[in-house]
């Protein structure tokens, strides 16, 4: 209340859509409002995910021995200044939570096979939230050993000798004279 000018000030941790009337009334009881409405948008967070030092971005392919470790580090994360410093980061195997923390050593999990799914999800104080997923693969699945492919050459040239070799016997036996 009154002729001076005011600041008004608000908390802009709460997305939404807001209103602010300012309402001037004179002596004589006469009145006018105006309204003005705006917006507070929460962001999402940005998942950022470092594995081993090097940048993963989502949909990214990685190796690892079932036997070695991965060193996973989500603190490069960003959001916006209101929500930075309240960054959750929840790691997931296989959509399972795991653990919650902004860096951590990932072990090959028990009685998973080949490859599996890790997930990084960022949540903000506000509940919004941003997912980054790679797949992990056994290194010893994504290597070819020389001789697999060396026996897999050598199985497909005998199938093609003998059909070759039986497509010429049959031919012969239809050359062989017949008597009357």
């Amino acid at each position: 209340s009154g002729v001076a000018e005011r600041d008004f000030s608000f908390s802009k941790h709460y997305s939404g859509n807001f209103t602010i009337s300012l309402t001037v009334v004179d002596q004589a009881a006469n009145s006018a409002t105006t309204s003005m409405a705006f917006s507070v948008v929460n962001v999402q967070p940005i998942a950022k995910l470092y594995i081993d030092g090097e940048p993963v971005f989502d949909g990214d392919k990685i190796t690892l021995n079932k036997l070695d470790q991965l060193q996973a580090d989500a603190s490069s994360s960003t959001d916006t200044a209101n929500d930075a410093s309240n960054l959750r980061c929840i790691w997931r195997i296989d959509n399972v939570p795991l653990l919650e923390g902004e860096s951590s050593e990932i072990s090959w999990p028990d009685g998973i096979g080949n490859s599996f799914f890790l997930s990084l999800e960022v949540i903000d104080d506000d509940g919004e939230s941003s997912i980054l997923t790679v797949q992990v693969i056994d290194d010893q699945m994504s290597s070819f050993s020389p001789s697999s492919i060396i026996l897999l050459i050598s199985s497909i040239t005998f199938l093609i000798f003998a059909f070759v070799r039986r497509k010429g016997e049959i031919e012969a036996e239809n050359k062989i004279p017949k008597w009357n």
